[in-house]
């Protein structure tokens, strides 16, 4: 599923799909969705010959879901390129959200719904008025990391800071001591800050947005892009061929005519 495997980083939603038809035409029709058609020969090609009904299911699934957001599946010949294709759905769904995204971001604590953070975790014997007057004088991000870090995790990735499951944009509000510490230190997209943390010491930074990668930019309106996925996949027109299953609108899957 797209929804799975191809947006799930960029749109970040459970969504509800609407009901469809199916057909059961002896032509060689797989599934249709939104005037476009996936035929014997281009699902062999997507599960490179596997019969399985399980991959078939799936990779008719996949196929339908970029299909129905408006993905552009005419030369696609194999699994990568539908994964291409679902890509670049994701990222045309998206881009129309990117500018209200920016103005989100920029009220940071007192409004964005997500921050991605940087953080260089400071030794004892460093100074941390030197580390912010190297930032705000012009040094990235990654080179404050490098020269000023006592983390190695925090050097080799660039400063950047993560979650649990990899995420590099945290939901807001933060810890209550964090956010205390950032709104007394005037913390903006931009401007690090002195915080005293566990560990000791760190300089904090809410990243610039025009820093942050498609991804990240995305989750700031995560909530808007997935409301237009569900719409699109409501309004579109889908088909599944009875003999590989059928379409569920509420997994969002292809799955088999009976289930045990």
């Amino acid at each position: 599923m797209i929804r799975r495997t191809l947006l799930a980083a960029t749109l970040l939603g459970a969504l509800a799909l609407s009901s469809c038809s199916s057909t059961d035409s002896d032509n060689g029709t797989i599934a249709t969705a939104n005037g476009q058609t996936l035929n014997r020969t281009q699902l062999s090609a997507l599960t490179s010959g596997a019969t399985n009904g399980d991959d078939a299911r799936k990779a008719i699934g996949q196929w339908l879901q970029v299909a129905a957001v408006g993905g552009d599946l005419t030369e696609v010949a194999s699994m990568s390129d539908l994964q291409a294709a679902g890509q670049q759905a994701a990222t045309d769904l998206a881009t129309p959200f990117l500018p209200t995204a920016g103005e989100a971001y920029a009220k940071g604590l007192d409004g964005s719904p997500v921050v991605c953070l940087g953080a260089i975790p400071l030794a004892e014997t460093t100074d941390p008025q030197e580390v912010i007057n190297a930032m705000t004088g012009g040094m990235s991000l990654a080179d404050a990391a490098a020269k000023y870090s006592a983390d190695e995790n925090q050097k080799s990735s660039g400063g950047i800071v993560t979650d649990a499951d990899g995420k590099t944009c945290i939901p807001t509000p933060l810890n209550e001591d964090v956010t205390k510490q950032m709104t007394t230190g005037g913390a903006v997209p931009g401007k690090p800050v002195l915080l005293s943390l566990g560990g000791g010491a760190a300089i904090v930074v809410i990243r610039p947005f025009d820093d942050l990668s498609q991804r990240e930019q995305v989750s700031v309106v995560q909530n808007d892009v997935a409301k237009e996925f569900s719409k699109l996949l409501a309004e579109a027109n889908v088909t599944v061929n009875p003999r590989f299953g059928r379409w569920d609108a509420a997994s969002g899957a292809v799955v088999p005519m009976v289930q045990g």
